[in-house]
């Protein structure tokens, strides 16, 4: 174990700052402060190969599917056995991922099932570049509001450009005014 920490925010600090970036991280789903699925979604922007486990007393469908729609790795509930868990780091390492059975059968039941719509999940950083879009601000003073670097938003910027499948800040800006991030004065 490299590190321990209590909550998504505590992880996502330390993880800016230490060295060793650590392989797997078991991801506690109802953490205090940030909970497990803002946290896997924070991680997967910031270091998008580590792999993560979740790890939660509530196993029921809705939570794994979720945990593994946001680019989690597994997911293990909090009664299981150690050897259990020690199977599911070890398939993570070396697959890439873990599943249950049960959890096999609810990934396979949503692959065939006909799309319900296009819910775009938006991380709390991305949301806030979309308060700023829509100023005469240029990107590099909105780094600077939002104490991050030129770099990290244009990740952010490609990242909404793909994921509301966008080309240019004037439809970004377009888009949080429709969606009520920026309030035209």
């Amino acid at each position: 174990m490299l590190y321990e920490v209590h909550n998504g925010k505590q992880l996502l600090e330390k993880l800016r700052f230490v060295v060793n970036i650590p392989d797997l991280i078991l991801l506690d789903i109802n953490m205090p402060e940030m909970n497990g699925f803002d946290t896997l979604k924070e991680l997967q922007e910031r270091n998008p190969d580590i792999k993560v486990i979740g790890l939660s007393m509530n196993d029921e469908e809705e939570s794994y599917m979720k945990f593994i729609r946001l680019g989690g790795n597994g997911f293990v509930s909090k009664v299981a056995s150690k050897d259990t868990l020690h199977a599911a780091m070890n398939s993570v390492i070396e697959k890439g991922y873990y599943y249950t059975e049960e959890m096999t059968n609810s990934l396979f039941r949503e692959m065939k099932a006909p799309k319900k719509s296009n819910i775009v999940l938006i991380s709390d950083r991305e949301k806030e570049l979309l308060k700023w879009i829509g100023s005469d601000l240029t990107y590099q003073e909105i780094a600077e509001k939002m104490f991050l670097s030129p770099k990290t938003i244009d990740g952010y910027r490609n990242s909404l450009f793909q994921k509301l499948d966008l080309k240019s800040r004037t439809s970004l800006a377009i888009y949080a005014v429709k969606h009520g991030y920026y309030k035209i004065e």
